[in-house]
């Protein structure tokens, strides 16, 4: 993917050390790719990584007593740890939430004795921060909810805002349902259109913040090169859509027929907590996005989805 036409706001790019834990994920092997053509990156993970150009070092961040040798020197450090919380998870709210926020707790601590300390920290966050809103448009400066998910993500976001104090810039992306070729909401749903099982979940009207893939790792690429972008963005497409027009433009992306409604706990019972994702009203607006000049490549659900090679 290119990044030249996603970013007015990219002006001279420097050769940086990049360490990204949890960069084994879907998100990041999407970021990793990108990054490596102009950085060195290393992956931090539980897991063997191997991609093209990368570094890879070992390592637990809940059970690890010392910092993994390759984050000396990181110009840039991106947290993308955590456990699945959409599906029909196999882990724990506990689980779930220490691997997030305990892990970035820990990965500040490790920051906090780095010399010289990295410029940046960008951590990954959700929408869920924000709760139900109805018809309501929000922007970052609207309160937090009080789920279950909307406190993981405030705690979540304090604990990595907490670097602030050591004189590091810290970006937290509130990221929308993420539209990606593989693995996320998409992934979920599939087998069930697949089987005529397409469906309208709970509230049908609900309002939904995605991002495309391609947007999504230029914006990482934009808080890593910008050092006015800070604190809490809202990492979502311009235009939020209905769920009903999204199952809709995953019917015709599919070639599948959409004949069923279903009550949300039906839904709950077929995709465990990924129901929260597509029946929460959440209209998110890119409002430090929009002010920073970020362009976005796939503004429009059909323009992700069949970029996403979903045919």
């Amino acid at each position: 993917m290119s990044l030249t036409s996603s970013l007015v706001l990219l002006t001279n790019v420097r050769k940086m050390k990049i360490g990204i834990f949890g960069g084994g994920g879907l998100i990041g092997t999407l970021l990793a790719k990108e990054l490596v053509k102009n950085h060195q990156v290393i992956i931090f993970d539980r897991q063997p990584v191997r991609l093209t150009g990368t570094s890879f070092e070992l390592v637990d961040v809940l059970t690890s007593r010392w910092p993994p040798r390759g984050l000396a020197e990181c110009q840039a450090v991106i947290n993308l740890c955590g456990r699945p919380i959409f599906g029909r998870s196999l882990f724990s709210n506990r689980a779930i939430y220490a691997s997030r926020v305990e892990t970035t707790r820990r990965i500040v601590g490790w920051i906090a004795e780095m010399e010289p300390k990295p410029r940046v920290l960008i951590c990954a966050n959700a929408v869920g921060y924000y709760g139900d809103h109805g018809e309501q448009p929000i922007s970052e400066d609207t309160p937090c909810g009080n789920s279950w998910l909307s406190v993981l993500c405030r705690d979540w976001q304090a604990a990595a805002v907490a670097a602030e104090t050591l004189g590091v810039r810290v970006v937290v992306f509130r990221q929308g349902m993420v539209i990606t070729p593989v693995g996320g909401v998409l992934a979920i749903l599939r087998p069930y259109f697949n089987l005529g099982l397409g469906a309208t979940l709970g509230n049908r009207e609900a309002w939904l913040s995605w991002i495309g893939a391609e947007d999504l790792v230029a914006a990482y690429q934009a808080a890593i090169d910008n050092s006015k972008l800070t604190g809490p963005v809202s990492l979502v497409s311009p235009e939020p859509i209905r769920q009903m027009e999204l199952m809709a433009a995953l019917a015709a992306a599919w070639r599948r027929p959409l004949l069923w409604h279903l009550p949300k706990f039906l839904g709950q019972f077929l995709l465990g907590s990924s129901v929260e994702e597509i029946t929460t009203s959440r209209r998110v607006v890119p409002t430090k996005l929009r002010q920073f000049g970020f362009h976005w490549c796939q503004p429009t659900l059909p323009s992700a989805i069949f970029w996403s090679g979903n045919d």
